[in-house]
């Protein structure tokens, strides 16, 4: 039994992973405008109703999901650093609501810690009003050095 559920524990993180990386991809077509300005990213995102982030949440009144913020800023990240992995959430407060078709800019300032270790602040608005901030710590490539 115990082999059945660790089995089927594996099976759900794939299938996790697998809808946050469509997420990802989605979230990707939603950008639409992106600079660099003193020392931080900004960048716009545009998510119209038809984004699978809204799907049942909620039914009648879709609000984008705080997951999606998430992976917005993780967009971001790979665009400065390729593939990157999320160590740690280390704050994330939201303020706004996003509702479709509503333009949101992040703001994302990062700064270098231990080894490959990324700290980042995005501060999410909408309408010039905060809407979130979130702090993430991730783990970037390292980089291989050739002789």
């Amino acid at each position: 039994m115990p082999c059945c559920r660790r089995n089927n524990s594996l099976g759900r993180k794939i299938k996790w992973l697998n809808t946050m990386n469509k997420l990802r991809e989605q979230i990707k077509k939603c950008m639409y405008d992106r600079a660099s300005q003193g020392g931080k990213e900004i960048v716009k995102f545009r998510f119209p109703r038809e984004f699978a982030g809204f799907d049942g949440h909620f039914p009648g009144n879709p609000v984008l999901p705080g997951v999606c913020l998430l992976q917005a800023g993780a967009v971001i990240l790979e665009m400065l650093y390729g593939p990157v992995c999320l160590r740690e959430i280390a704050e994330a407060k939201f303020y706004n609501t996003v509702l479709p078709d509503e333009e949101i800019q992040i703001e994302c300032v990062t700064r270098s810690g231990a080894g490959n270790i990324v700290a980042a602040d995005y501060f999410v608005r909408k309408n010039g009003r905060k809407a979130a901030f979130i702090r993430l710590k991730i783990t970037k490539p390292q980089t291989v050095k050739s002789d």
